[in-house]
């Protein structure tokens, strides 16, 4: 039977189990028309072998354990690539088979010439689409998958990442409640964003209001926050209302926490405990009604242990405690966020080379959407006049080769044998000593035992380890 499935999801049963299970999927992250991202996930779980093949539109045919996906690319062959689903005693393996196609098959960047053994995270390019391989152990998958991008207009929450599908499924949950909420990712990762969200999604009247703990002179925070009274202070020549005062009833983003004065967080303890706050210069409290959002890119744990942040008040703001994952770690959604970026940024009509598309999708990106838009926007300025984006239009930095994401095809391209932990597996101790170190954050395991996602979940699972609990 043959599914027609532009702008939807190819699901596989339905998964009703809590812990995370042996998973892999095929994210489609899009192709030179850059306007349609025109998302595809393909559940391989339970198949052996899925063709890719040229089509006149994106659809999906099923036997069995065998499938055939078509895209309407016109640089594909009519049978391109087929990925087999190989046996292993380490679990099962995914290789990748040109089929003698016209313009080849590449991983991570590197033109394949054989069956090409693949890991968690390869970039696949078919003609000029590009797919990720997602390999790590998904917890209910269908629950996440029902929230995906399936095309239609373009927002924050637009995502085939199953870890910011996750992000946002948790805040999405705890959003009707008076939960406080401390997100936390690198800088550039969204955190306002989800912020937003989780204030639309809460059904307070009240603002949204936002306050940049690291961009206030710290003689000025504590007034910002609580307000003052007229001639408190020099320059204080009339009563002014804080940003607590200025979100009653609805939200308050306190972004980098971690770079709020010892002083001042003693005194936001206090707000958080009473809900109530007194305007420098006042003696009288205030009563208060606002949802406390806090975010950092700094690890507050450690701050703690370190004495540069107040431990009483880390477990105030840390009712729910949300990652956002870096953009190197959600590659699949370049398509979406350069059709986002492009729309934000009213940019012509535009096609893109699948040169310069590569250079996106496998740059690093240390400083993620924010280094994003601003590369796209000076790419934008070069490529107005000509109609297609070219990779000379990118800045140098993107223009150079990155490493090459973590997986199987990393090593292959090295002649070196798929990664299966060559350190030995670690003994639980060790393995909780990392995850402690790395915050809980899985991929950074995964890169310093040198093996896969889906191996340290493996060991989570055999030692009984939440990684939750490290966040």
């Amino acid at each position: 039977m043959m599914t027609d499935i532009p702008s939807t999801l190819r699901i596989g049963p339905e998964d009703s189990r809590e812990g995370p299970q042996d998973s892999a999927f095929l994210i489609r992250i899009g192709d030179g028309r850059l306007r349609e991202p025109a998302p595809m996930i393909i559940d391989l779980t339970e198949l052996s072998e899925l063709h890719l093949a040229r089509g006149e539109a994106h659809a999906l045919e099923v036997e069995g354990r065998q499938a055939t996906v078509t895209v309407d690319d016109p640089s594909m062959s009519a049978q391109h690539a087929r990925l087999l689903r190989v046996a292993c005693p380490d679990g099962p393996l995914h290789v990748l088979h040109d089929l003698g196609s016209t313009n080849g098959c590449m991983v991570n960047g590197e033109r394949i010439a054989q069956g090409q053994p693949l890991g968690d995270g390869d970039i696949i390019e078919t003609g000029t689409t590009f797919w990720k391989l997602h390999l790590a152990p998904v917890a209910r998958p269908d629950r996440l998958l029902a929230r995906a991008y399936r095309g239609g207009p373009i927002d924050f929450c637009s995502s085939v990442s199953f870890e910011m599908l996750e992000a946002l499924y948790r805040v999405r949950q705890v959003a009707p409640t008076d939960v406080s909420v401390l997100i936390f990712g690198e800088s550039g990762t969204g955190k306002e964003g989800m912020a937003q969200e989780l204030h639309r999604q809460s059904g307070r009247a009240g603002p949204f209001v936002a306050l940049n703990c690291a961009a206030v002179p710290e003689n000025l925070i504590e007034s910002e926050l609580f307000g003052h009274h007229k001639g408190a202070f020099s320059g204080a020549v009339a009563d002014k209302r804080g940003l607590i005062e200025s979100a009653e009833g609805g939200t308050l983003l306190l972004d980098e926490i971690g770079d709020m004065p010892p002083a001042l967080q003693a005194k936001l303890l206090r707000v958080l405990q009473e809900r109530s706050f007194i305007r420098v210069g006042e003696t009288s409290p205030r009563r208060v009604n606002v949802r406390f959002v806090a975010a950092t890119h700094r690890d507050l744990r450690q701050m703690v242990e370190d004495g540069a942040f107040r431990g009483d008040l880390f477990a105030r703001l840390k009712g729910l405690a949300v990652r956002l994952p870096p953009l190197r770690e959600r590659r699949e959604d370049m398509g979406i966020l350069l059709a986002a970026l492009l729309e934000r940024q009213e940019a012509p009509p535009l096609s893109i080379t699948q040169d310069a598309l590569r250079a996106l999708v496998l740059h690093d990106w240390p400083f993620n959407i924010r280094e994003l838009e601003q590369a796209l926007a000076v790419a934008v300025a070069f490529a107005r006049d000509e109609g297609e984006l070219c990779l000379a239009h990118l800045p140098a930095e993107v223009r150079a080769p990155s490493p090459p994401p973590i997986g199987a095809a990393a090593d292959q391209a090295n002649g070196a044998p798929p990664r299966r932990a060559p350190r030995g597996a670690p003994t639980r101790e060790e393995l909780v000593e990392l995850l402690e170190a790395q915050g809980g954050n899985i991929s950074a395991v995964a890169r310093e035992l040198e093996t896969t996602r889906m191996q340290i979940h493996r060991w989570m699972k055999r030692h009984d380890i939440d990684p939750e609990s490290f966040r």
